[in-house]
């Protein structure tokens, strides 16, 4: 009876001491909703059951909820963290309205300081972003300024890509045919030599292999670098990848490299002198300015042979416009960049219809005031707003029933005169988010990729090694930006026949935006 009583009493204080952990824990972590916010989406595991799905699934966590609760928006709680997920075109509109309550310079401020490595003076011209206090621009602003002159159009974004779509030109042709390769892993390798080349000009220290291979290795860390908690614990490949990398820029800076870079670079050096920064500080910019500029474009460029190639008639199409566009001799092929959305509307829809299938992009915004979004949910501060690309991308509302087909042609109309024109639903389509934080470099990007679509439908054909059939990878979406796949695919490369040594030739000219 004696241990009975005992075993009784330990329940009794084991349920006491459950009930009491629970009301610390709602007491700590009790989250008061207003009935303006969107709708709770609950988790199964109490304050943490978030936290945990995202740590199991990614940022594809974000669009398995919208698929279990179909809201428009819904709110969610990390401990004591609330985020807004917004899931529609009008919403994604309505935050990127709301810029000056709804910024993206608290996340950069979060992220940068382990994804360069940067010291508490670097840190505190960073996070000098409340200019509006000072009735001064911030540093933060002046570089978004410098990305846009340099990067959207103009005389300085004109030669840079320029220099990218002939330096990929030259890689491809210089490419032994037959060729037996990994399609992600060639494509990675023809886009960090071509644009690299192009942004920081004859002194690029990525030419060196093993710095290559050290970026894609800092690439695969940064995540954890972003967080700053133990990373050289938790991420120490990727963090000795990065000072390797720190080194190489370092010195390429004390070489004066940047006097035959782009502008983008002679910029981004000046305006961090100015503002009292050393040339340590602008190697460890170069050091992680390259992740903005690569990572997503490289993705994006691979998954287009894989939807591509598989459909001969939109093969058949793309030829067809291609070769309207296109001025040839015996063994040149001519063609205006800056004219490509015009001339070749398809290509570009091709393009944009990859980056909606396989596009993981998302807009993320630190809520800095209350505001009220589409005079119908309210977004507290000291919140996160979060805008799932994937989620309005595949969404049959905003796309029609056949959303998950993959149909180039509902990105062009036919004009009054019967010609066919580009399409972009306004807002419906997120793969270079918008407003106030549009991606500076998508012109770059269109282009390049373009080209390369270009150059491979017309003068190239690519078959899975073996004579297999086509299966395309199921997409990775638990990381930012456009998916890679769960494998990469083996393909065969071979010139097409009757453009065997064909030289592409690809005249510039005025951007237009």
């Amino acid at each position: 009876m004696h241990f009975l009583a005992l075993d009784f009493d330990y329940r009794l204080l084991a349920l006491f001491c459950i009930a009491t952990l629970s009301f610390l824990l709602w007491h700590r972590f009790r989250v008061v909703h207003d009935p303006r916010e969107p709708p709770f989406a609950a988790s199964r595991v109490p304050y943490v059951g978030h936290l945990l799905g995202f740590l199991t699934n990614g940022l594809a966590y974000f669009q398995l909820l919208h698929s279990q609760n179909q809201l428009p928006a819904f709110t969610i709680n990390i401990l004591s963290l609330k985020g807004y997920v917004l899931n529609t075109p009008e919403l994604a509109a309505a935050v990127h309205r709301n810029a000056k309550t709804l910024s993206f310079y608290p996340i950069v401020s979060f992220a940068v300081k382990g994804m360069a490595g940067l010291d508490k003076e670097s840190m505190a011209l960073i996070n000098d972003y409340v200019h509006t206090e000072k009735g001064s621009r911030s540093f933060l602003d002046e570089l978004h300024d410098i990305h846009n002159s340099t990067l959207v159009s103009g005389a300085f974004f004109d030669s840079l890509r320029d220099d990218s779509v002939r330096n990929l030109a030259t890689c491809i042709r210089e490419t032994q045919m037959p060729f037996q390769t990994s399609v992600f892993a060639w494509v990675r390798h023809l886009f960090t030599i071509s644009t690299t080349d192009a942004v920081w000009g004859p002194g690029n220290p990525l030419r060196d292999p093993a710095l290559e291979a050290d970026f894609w290795t800092y690439e695969g860390g940064i995540s954890g670098m972003a967080l700053d908690f133990y990373p050289g614990i938790f991420v120490p490949k990727g963090l000795a990848a990065r000072e390797r990398l720190y080194k190489s820029f370092l010195q390429y800076n004390l070489n004066k490299g940047h006097a035959e870079a782009s502008q983008f670079i002679k910029e981004r050096s000046a305006i961090a002198l100015k503002h009292g920064r050393n040339i340590e500080y602008v190697a460890r910019g170069d050091t992680s300015i390259g992740f903005g500029i690569m990572v997503n474009l490289y993705k994006a460029a691979g998954w287009a042979p894989l939807y591509v190639f598989p459909r001969p008639t939109l093969v058949a199409e793309l030829r067809a416009e291609i070769t309207s566009a296109v001025t040839r001799t015996s063994n040149q092929a001519t063609i205006s960049v800056t004219t490509l959305r015009r001339t070749c509307p398809l290509l570009t829809a091709t393009l944009y219809e990859t980056i909606r299938h396989a596009g993981s992009v998302s807009t993320t915004r630190w809520v800095c005031e209350d505001t009220l979004l589409a005079e119908r949910y309210l977004v507290k501060k000291g919140g996160f707003v979060r805008v799932p690309a994937a989620s309005i991308h595949g969404d049959p509302a905003v796309w029609g029933s056949d959303v998950d087909e993959f149909n180039p042609h509902r990105f062009l109309k036919r004009s009054s005169a019967g010609k066919l024109e580009l399409r972009v639903p306004a807002s419906a389509f997120q793969g270079f988010g918008g407003g106030s934080t549009y991606c500076p470099g998508r012109n770059l990007a269109v282009s390049t990729i373009s080209v390369f679509m270009l150059m491979m439908v017309m003068g190239y054909e690519v078959a899975p090694k073996g004579g297999k059939e086509w299966v395309l990878p199921e997409r990775d979406s638990r990381n930012e930006g456009v998916a890679l796949p769960k494998r990469d695919v083996e393909v065969v490369i071979k010139e097409r026949e009757g453009w065997e040594g064909v030289k592409w030739v690809f005249e510039g000219g005025k951007s237009v935006e």
